[in-house]
């Protein structure tokens, strides 16, 4: 049985803050680095390790395998186009669950199916 909810992402658009949760970094390897790339067409948002000259590049903590709920980043520009992609309120709290891609050591989420979540509880 697949866990659908194992790969999840937290947005907290009004303060450009951004969890990604431990279990998707592991899984893909616990990379130093990796980046979000948002696919206006499809709607969909992926993580994959990268290098830090990548354009979006995000360092993952050191101690990130210490923390069970993954790490936080803050990005304006990501944030704001989730937002005028999406058409997501700037108040609003959002959790999109993802699915890894072995082959190409990928976690793609469908930012289609989005859940609102009612307060800072990002768990």
């Amino acid at each position: 049985m697949i866990d659908e909810h194992k790969y999840k992402v937290f947005f907290s658009t009004k303060w450009y803050k951004i969890r990604i949760n431990q279990q998707t970094i592991l899984d893909m390897g616990y990379p130093t680095m990796v980046r979000m790339l948002i696919n206006p067409e499809t709607k969909e948002l992926v993580v994959q390790p990268c290098n830090s000259y990548e354009k979006l590049s995000f360092k993952v903590p050191n101690d990130f395998a210490e923390d069970c709920h993954g790490f936080e980043l803050s990005s304006i520009a990501l944030t704001e186009l989730l937002v005028d992609t999406m058409g997501w309120d700037m108040d609003t709290h959002y959790r999109v669950y993802g699915r890894y891609i072995k082959k190409e050591n990928i976690i793609v989420f469908d930012l289609k199916k989005y859940e609102v979540v009612l307060n800072d509880d990002n768990d």
